[in-house]
């Protein structure tokens, strides 16, 4: 009789050179539109995941799932904070949307926190449309005074003591 006997290759660690990828960022970027040069810059949230698993010793093959988990985390979800909108002077906000249409805005014209980003979750590119405040007439409740006294007064000189006092009109 012959016997044969497999034994398992063993598994490691992965390591760089095992080009398998373990490391993704998920992005959130906040564009600012439609308040002219009054306009702020993007602002761009990262969120790191890392990944760990095992390869064949032998064949240097993948083994297994990955487990992903948020940079120094312990899980595979994270979340963006809520993002205070930036207040321009005669501008107001008139919206708060991904690309896809999705409302954004807190109910108080900020961008809301956004829960359950995980590895496999897609960058978030968010818009916050500002608009011109409209004009109109002045109204006695904005409590802003709409009239001005001026004065002018009249010096007179070079008649002596026959020089008329001043006079303020």
């Amino acid at each position: 009789d012959i016997t044969v006997t497999y034994t398992a290759n063993g598994t490691r660690p992965i390591q760089p050179s095992d080009h398998i990828t373990t490391a993704k960022d998920v992005t959130e970027t906040i564009h600012y539109t439609g308040a002219g040069d009054k306009t702020p810059a993007d602002k761009t949230v990262i969120l790191h995941f890392t990944a760990t698993g095992q390869v064949d010793k032998v064949t240097g093959e993948q083994v297994g799932d990955l487990t992903w988990t948020l940079a120094n985390g312990t899980t595979d979800s994270g979340s963006f904070a809520a993002i205070d909108v930036p207040a321009i002077k005669h501008y107001h906000v008139v919206s708060i949307k991904g690309a896809d249409g999705t409302s954004y805005d807190d109910g108080n014209n900020n961008v809301k926190e956004i829960d359950g980003i995980n590895h496999n979750s897609n960058n978030l590119d968010i818009t916050v449309t500002y608009e011109a405040n409209g004009t109109r007439p002045i109204q006695p409740s904005d409590h802003i005074n709409t009239t001005k006294d001026v004065t002018e007064t009249i010096h007179y000189t070079g008649a002596g003591d026959k020089t008329p006092a001043d006079k303020t009109v």
